[in-house]
């Protein structure tokens, strides 16, 4: 039964010539996974930190009983319950980015 592996490799291949002839090869060949690996893991890491300082606003035209601690077990920095305008919309997100002073 044969086995297959899949790596991810760094191939380095470097000619030598003398007078406009090729005379040689050297070949460097290095398993790259771990550290390929190790660096999707860190751009995760990275991502779920920038979304858990990220202000959540939610706004619906529906009447809600929402309590505040609900709110704040989902995340939600602001529940807005009545139809908007752009303007007033903008205004929330500003005062919610100021109240978390996101960097």
């Amino acid at each position: 039964m044969k086995h297959s592996v899949a790596m991810k490799v760094s191939i380095i291949l470097i000619m030598t010539k003398k007078k406009g002839i090729i005379t040689g090869y050297v070949v460097s060949v290095r398993d790259i996974t771990d550290m390929r690996q190790m660096e999707d893991k860190l751009r995760q890491a990275y991502k779920m930190e920038a979304i858990g300082t990220l202000p959540i606003i939610m706004i619906t035209g529906l009447n809600s009983q929402t309590t505040a601690e609900q709110l704040k077990s989902a995340r939600i920095d602001k529940l807005i319950t009545k139809p908007l305008t752009t303007r007033e919309i903008a205004t929330a997100i500003r005062k919610v980015l100021a109240d978390k002073k996101v960097d």
